[in-house]
């Protein structure tokens, strides 16, 4: 009598069943339409689930159509692996989501990892490393172990890379105490290609000695502010006594303004910023820069 009573479920509700009752009808409507998407069966399915009670066809139905919270469908996803059944279009929804709502899960680098061995599409993918090597880049954000793994091993392979991912690894490259053969070769390659568009960053200063030396970094300093992007940003900046010269900085990067100065050793730079949304330039940070680095000392500076 499943269709009588799947009848009646339509016609009054499913909230007065008990957990036996949700799961053998749900599962009956779901095998009786063949799988195909439904309202009224997506919401059956979802509230089943939301009490704890599901099979591997309300799993299914569920891993093929439901769209909520990120964080609820990282639960599903969870779930619906313990059952090894196919959740490549769940793992899609939730990282492209994830990517436009910044709703970030605990679960996102296992999703992904097997979003990624089970052929996800390239576009999705390159849009989850972009969105992590930015806000690494920009905002110093936590990072999945695999992102910068996976943009080198693009980079090795030749594969095109956007200016996140490339300077994101520069980045990363930069804050590693100690870098092979292989990481100084990737350090030195971007490092040219950047520095050849007078594209500098404050992150420069943390590379090894050599690289300094060869594009002639060991006394450039550097002023950078993060806010938003397309602000007119402005630093006043004096050396010693001398008076406030004022230089709208330049945006090199989305949302990353950067002054450069050349300081012999000792030298220093006062200086303070400020940002102008068209009323009253308002101070959002001042600070002093200086050269106390042995390393310009020692008849390698810039003269």
């Amino acid at each position: 009598m499943y269709e009588q009573a799947y009848e009646l479920v339509q016609v009054n509700g499913y909230d007065y069943l008990g957990h036996a009752a949700r799961v053998a009808l749900c599962s009956y409507g779901i095998t009786n339409i063949g799988f195909e998407e439904d309202d009224f069966l997506l919401g059956f399915a979802e509230s089943t689930f939301a009490q704890g009670k599901y099979n591997d066809v309300i799993l299914i139905y569920l891993c093929k159509y439901y769209n909520s919270a990120t964080k609820a469908m990282a639960k599903l996803w969870k779930v619906a692996g313990e059952f090894q059944i196919d959740t490549f279009d769940l793992e899609e929804r939730i990282l492209t989501q994830m990517l436009y709502t910044t709703d970030y899960t605990p679960y996102a680098e296992a999703i992904y990892d097997s979003y990624y061995a089970g052929g996800g599409r390239e576009f999705v993918c390159m849009a989850y490393l972009s969105y992590f090597a930015n806000s690494y880049l920009t905002g110093d954000a936590l990072v999945p172990n695999h992102v910068f793994v996976q943009i080198k091993e693009r980079l090795l392979k030749g594969q095109e890379l956007n200016g996140a991912c490339k300077l994101g690894l520069l980045k990363y490259l930069s804050e590693k105490d100690h870098l092979s053969e292989k990481q100084l070769d990737i350090a030195d390659m971007l490092l040219g290609e950047y520095t050849g568009k007078n594209i500098c960053f404050a992150f420069y200063r943390k590379l090894p000695p050599m690289l300094q030396r060869k594009y002639q970094l060991y006394d450039k300093f550097f002023i950078e502010y993060h806010t938003d992007p397309d602000k007119r940003v402005t630093v006043h900046y004096r050396m010693g006594e001398e008076e406030y010269q004022t230089e709208d900085l330049i945006e090199v990067y989305d949302g990353i303004y950067v002054m450069e100065f050349i300081l012999f050793f000792g030298e220093a730079v006062q200086y303070y910023i400020t940002e102008n949304d068209g009323g009253a330039p308002q101070v959002m940070e001042s600070n002093c820069i200086s050269n106390n680095d042995i390393f310009a000392q020692e008849n390698q500076g810039r003269y």
